[in-house]
């Protein structure tokens, strides 16, 4: 696979420096030359990563609320639960909006609970946790779970 990275240069890079794998797709140029040419906080960036980023910011969101985080009983798996608003008469697609919810909300990636279920003879894949993501008349509602260990 042929990655493509382009450069970004200060102040634009902040705004992808707290955002999930930057670490991953971004490397300092810090080799003479480009800091003396981009200066000194200038980045290479996956392009692809860039890319991804930069097209949630169109997407239609109106608000976002998380309304659960914790266990609903003692000794229970734990819940995050997010609800995704969207603008009236707007919507986007699934892929999209796990785009969103992977890289905004849950910076922890899990598998679908179908995985999960189709694994679930698997510690590693029982105890990572699942997502799930509902269509509903709003947006969507995103899930995480994580299951209870003692």
């Amino acid at each position: 696979m042929k990655l493509t990275f382009e450069i970004v240069t200060w102040p634009e890079i902040q705004e992808y420096m707290e955002k999930d794998g930057f670490r991953e797709n971004a490397c300092l140029a810090n080799d003479e030359h480009f800091v003396n040419v981009f200066g000194s906080s200038a980045y290479f960036v996956n392009s692809k990563w860039k890319d991804d980023i930069d097209s949630m910011k169109q997407l239609p969101i109106k608000e976002v609320k998380q309304v659960h985080a914790g266990q609903y009983r003692p000794y229970g798996d734990t819940f995050d639960v997010w609800e995704i608003y969207l603008e009236e008469g707007e919507s986007f697609d699934r892929e999209d909006a796990l785009v969103f919810c992977f890289t905004e909300l849950s910076r922890r990636k899990v598998q679908s609970k179908q995985e999960w279920n189709a694994n679930h003879g698997n510690a590693d894949a029982y105890f990572s946790g699942y997502y799930e993501l509902e269509k509903t008349s709003y947006g969507y509602k995103f899930t995480v779970c994580s299951p209870y260990t003692d």
